[in-house]
């Protein structure tokens, strides 16, 4: 009877020390920036600062993935989730299209809210694009940019997994301006690859049987791919000239290859 005791005794010890290791990994491995991490509650506030007398920007929600880039105190530093609607002044946007802007100035500032006593969240510069989701008076509702961040409580979110760049926010991108391209001749840095392709996009609408996808067309108006990626990204980019990176491949019943986006920059 002792004897089965002490087994018992060896196993509870040996899972306890199981779970100490299996916690302290983990916590080693959250506090190595940035990581993913899951929301563990419901209707959690995430904030402009990190303590309790910063303003509310908003809720997220039990499961929810964010981007965790820091820690103040009790406090994580998130990347604001792209489905948040920041605002910014509608005077320094020029608009490309119906759902996308270009900001015409250097310094501008992202406001958690469609008034100047709100809190400043990020700064944008002169070439930026912005996903515009709409307009009222004289303030733009966008989408969050990629250096777009808040706070949240520690105890709301649970490491997850290592880091990886949310394709929504990477998937239009400003292109750069010739001089930066020029490569230092000094310096060991790749050679950017060259784009898959360059046309103009344009919504195909509902395709009967079929998925709806865009279209690539030539600057005749010729059909060259159809697009597949994220609606909103290529709805953002919709009769602009592109180029786009990306996989190419063949579908039954489509009369073009497909084109699985990677990534989309925009051509002056």
């Amino acid at each position: 009877m002792k004897k089965i005791f002490l087994l018992m005794l060896c196993s509870l010890l040996s899972a306890l020390i199981i779970d100490l290791y299996g916690f302290c990994e983990n916590k080693d491995r959250a506090e190595s920036f940035p990581f993913m991490a899951k929301v563990n509650a419901k209707d959690v506030n995430i904030r402009s600062g990190p303590n309790l007398n910063f303003e509310i920007i908003g809720k997220v929600n039990f499961n929810q993935i964010l981007a965790v880039f820091g820690k103040k105190d009790s406090w994580y530093k998130i990347k604001i989730p792209y489905e948040f609607d920041v605002f910014i002044n509608s005077k320094l946007v020029q608009i490309k299209s119906d759902s996308i802007g270009i900001i015409t100035t250097n310094r501008v500032n992202v406001r958690s809210k469609p008034n100047l006593k709100s809190t400043v969240l990020s700064q944008m510069n002169k070439g930026d694009i912005v996903s515009v989701r709409g307009e009222k008076d004289e303030w733009l509702t966008i989408g969050p940019p990629r250096n777009c961040y808040a706070w949240i409580n520690e105890k709301f979110v649970d490491y997850f997994k290592p880091y990886y760049e949310d394709e929504q926010y990477l998937s239009i991108e400003k292109q750069r301006p010739q001089a930066e391209k020029k490569e230092n001749r000094l310096t060991s840095k790749p050679k950017e690859i060259s784009p898959l392709v360059e046309g103009i996009v344009e919504d195909s609408g509902r395709l009967i049987n079929r998925n709806s996808l865009h279209k690539l067309l030539d600057e005749k108006g010729n059909l060259l791919y159809y697009l597949d990626s994220d609606k909103k990204i290529l709805d953002a980019v919709s009769n602009l000239k592109v180029a786009i990176w990306g996989e190419v491949s063949k579908r039954k019943g489509y009369n073009a290859p497909i084109i699985k986006v990677g990534k989309i920059v925009i051509k002056e």
